[in-house]
């Protein structure tokens, strides 16, 4: 409901203020069991709760939404609203309408975009908002925002896809994203690797090969995930000889995952890669397993429309 036109979350934010390290800590170990423990729900259990969250969403987005209670109408206030009868909300649409679209009336696009503008621009907003953006390649640059609430659940979310990859908190993992501190992966890969028992070095798409290489030889993850082309020209550095690592799991996303990329890795490094769907409004869709053909969609977190 905040920007995407695939994806609906049904995880709103709330407005709580930053907790102490140790009651976040606590949080996030909570958030990731609530949401294994959902990955163990019959079909049926599950669609309900997607359900009850969507409905709490969309009366939420129209009691506390000027856009959307103009926009959705009086009759949307219950929730309960069939989904293919509402509108999508193009990112172009969201940034015109950005300050009638949050549900926090004090949140003007304008002070953020000075924010972002100013030397704190990769600090959290009024100390309590994390600010993202997109690229800007289309055109059009997106800007979102999350409280610490919803940043925690989506940590919780990456906590949750790790799991299952097998990957717990001892494993040495290395993430690869953008140098950009206003892009979600670049602050998502700053809370992942800093609670590693050692010290993981900071990588970027950007940053140069060679130096890559080094760090990584430095620091032999168990784990790596990067976009498909530095993965892809990693495993070339592996059968070359220049890159001596030996993880037990790859993972890519944010591109497409080639033939000649999965090759390339499979080759290097004896597995085949995972790969994960993630935007910057609803970080983590859906991701791959092991062993299985295409990616489950995190149903419990999201509603997918074609």
């Amino acid at each position: 409901m905040t920007g995407s036109t695939t994806s609906t979350t049904t995880s709103p934010a709330t407005t709580a203020a930053p907790s102490a390290p140790s009651a976040q800590a606590g949080r996030l170990r909570a958030l990731v069991g609530e949401q294994l423990a959902r990955d163990r729900w019959s079909r049926d259990r599950l669609l309900a709760y997607q359900g009850e969250r969507l409905r709490a969403l969309i009366a939420h987005a129209v009691a506390a939404s000027p856009y959307y209670r103009e926009v959705l109408g009086p009759d949307a206030a219950s929730g309960d609203v069939p989904l293919r009868e509402l509108p999508t909300l193009p990112k172009a649409t969201l940034m015109d309408n950005f300050d009638r679209i949050v549900t926090e009336p004090g949140l003007r696009r304008a002070d953020l975009e000075a924010h972002l503008a100013g030397p704190g621009a990769d600090q959290p907003y009024l100390g309590r908002y994390r600010l993202f953006t997109t690229a800007g390649t289309t055109g059009l640059r997106g800007l979102f925002l999350e409280d610490a609430d919803e940043f925690a659940v989506w940590i919780g979310t990456c906590l949750r896809g790790l799991a299952c990859w097998g990957i717990g908190p001892a494993t040495r993992l290395a993430g690869i994203g953008s140098p950009s501190p206003l892009h979600i992966s670049n602050q998502l890969y700053a809370v992942l690797l800093a609670g590693q028992p050692s010290a993981a070095p900071r990588l970027a798409v950007t940053t140069p090969l060679p130096e890559m290489v080094a760090a990584l030889n430095a620091f032999p993850p168990q784990a790596l995930t990067a976009y498909p082309t530095v993965a892809a020209a990693l495993a070339e550095e592996q059968l070359q000889g220049r890159l001596r690592i030996a993880p037990t799991l790859v993972a890519t996303t944010s591109e497409v995952q080639t033939a000649d990329m999965r090759r390339r890795i499979t080759q290097a490094w004896g597995l085949e890669p995972l790969d994960f769907y993630g935007t910057t409004e609803a970080t983590i869709p859906a991701a791959s397993r092991q062993r299985q053909v295409g990616m489950d969609i995190l149903e419990d977190l999201v509603v997918v429309e074609v």
